[in-house]
């Protein structure tokens, strides 16, 4: 029964820990923190977290390679999140 409730404890300290370091991230102004950020969220196959984050950074990056690239992987965190409406919209604006 311990060890249940060990596990439980574990996973809700867990589960709040990484809630709480992205409600940083969201908050920081480290744009450049930001975008790699959303990168490895991307990579991880994080869309929900790297579309919040991009959303956000495409109007401060836009006209840069680093904004062409942010527009991408909007498009395609839109795509693999199933909304594909979106994704056509930010594929257009690419």
């Amino acid at each position: 029964m311990k060890i249940y409730i060990f596990i439980i404890t574990l996973f809700v300290n867990t589960f709040f820990c990484s809630c709480g370091e992205f409600t940083k991230l969201q908050k920081s102004t480290d744009y450049e923190y930001k975008y790699e950020a959303a990168k490895t969220y991307f990579a991880k196959g994080q869309y929900e977290k790297s579309i919040t984050l991009l959303n956000e950074l495409i109007t401060i990056l836009k006209g840069t390679d680093k904004g062409e690239e942010s527009l991408y992987m909007l498009g395609m965190s839109y795509y693999n999140s199933k909304d594909y409406l979106t994704a056509s919209q930010t594929f257009i604006t690419y």
